[in-house]
């Protein structure tokens, strides 16, 4: 069996810097930028042409913990530490309007995986919606 990673003790510093988004109570978008984040997923894309590899990375914001930010993001960095928005609108699935500081609607758990038939990256997440907790899918 082929393991697809090394786990090692090395650490390193990770640069992030993302916009989050929110709805307001008078139902504005607020935006801020952040570097708390939580569930990373990370991928990464080799182009067999050039030789040249990149990662895409989906993550959620969760600045202050407020799960209103908590909303799927989208990030790319080409050694894994220096990570940029790049030109992606984040967050890629908006915040629902009626979510509230400490519990409600929400969308978390990004998943980003490659779908090899496509040729697509795919992003799964958890969209919690009047009382159901829905899986959507973003190619």
């Amino acid at each position: 069996m082929q393991i697809p990673f090394i786990l090692t003790n090395n650490r390193c510093e990770v640069h992030l810097q993302l916009h989050a988004m929110r709805y307001s109570f008078l139902k504005r978008p607020k935006y801020v930028i952040t570097r708390e984040v939580v569930h990373p997923s990370v991928l990464k894309v080799v182009q067999i042409k050039d030789g040249i590899s990149y990662y895409v990375m989906a993550v959620t914001p969760y600045p202050s913990l407020d799960a209103r930010w908590e909303n799927p993001s989208i990030v790319f960095s080409s050694d894994g530490t220096q990570w940029y928005e790049g030109k992606v609108s984040n967050p890629v699935f908006p915040p629902p309007k009626d979510a509230v500081v400490s519990r409600g609607p929400h969308n978390c758990d990004p998943e980003i995986v490659f779908h090899q038939r496509s040729k697509r990256a795919l992003l799964y997440f958890i969209n919690w919606e009047d009382g159901r907790a829905l899986l959507r899918v973003l190619m």
